[in-house]
């Protein structure tokens, strides 16, 4: 939350990553009475930091348990683009009306909570996209009322030509 910090960015296999974040939700999903499916690009390489995006992705399936009822399936997926690198979760919930996509990654918004399973504080969304705006990236929610919710977070590609811009940077200005 505190951009003033700085945070350490590397070349990040996401299909690794994600797959690690699934088996270790695996359990907690069931436990909801839900399913849970993965489906992946092999070895999608991106340009970030593996503990915000994990907590990104961890917070986005904590969501989908939250508004899918009981019977339904929960869907992971990773895909490479030709520029960005996509992580989707993707829900049989409830769904969202297109006013409530608008609002959803405000901070301190929530749904009705008669809506969901359980409570939350409202910050989980917000704090997904803050994450995917310091990967210079973005993050869309497609969903219709009782159809369910996917959404997609976008973050730029591993360049092994580029490597970490910051270094090619530092090295034209002598410092590195």
């Amino acid at each position: 939350e505190n951009r003033s910090n700085p945070v350490e960015f590397s070349k990040v296999d996401l299909t690794e990553l994600i797959e690690t974040i699934v088996t270790n939700h695996q359990a907690y999903v069931s436990d909801a009475g839900l399913t849970l499916e993965y489906h992946h690009d092999p070895h999608v390489f991106v340009y970030g930091n593996a503990d915000m995006l994990r907590q990104a992705t961890a917070n986005l399936i904590s969501n989908a348990v939250r508004y899918t009822p009981e019977g339904g399936t929960i869907t992971v997926m990773v895909r490479k683009g030709d520029i960005m690198g996509q992580i989707m979760v993707k829900d049989t919930g409830i769904g969202l009306t297109s006013e409530e996509a608008k609002m959803v990654f405000s901070r301190f918004w929530r749904a009705d909570p008669g809506r969901a399973r359980a409570g939350g504080l409202g910050i989980g969304l917000s704090v997904v996209k803050e994450i995917v705006d310091r990967h210079r990236g973005w993050v869309r929610v497609e969903g219709r009322p009782n159809e369910g919710a996917c959404f997609t977070i976008y973050v730029p590609l591993y360049n092994e030509n580029e490597g970490d811009g910051r270094k090619r940077k530092k090295n034209q200005l002598g410092q590195g």
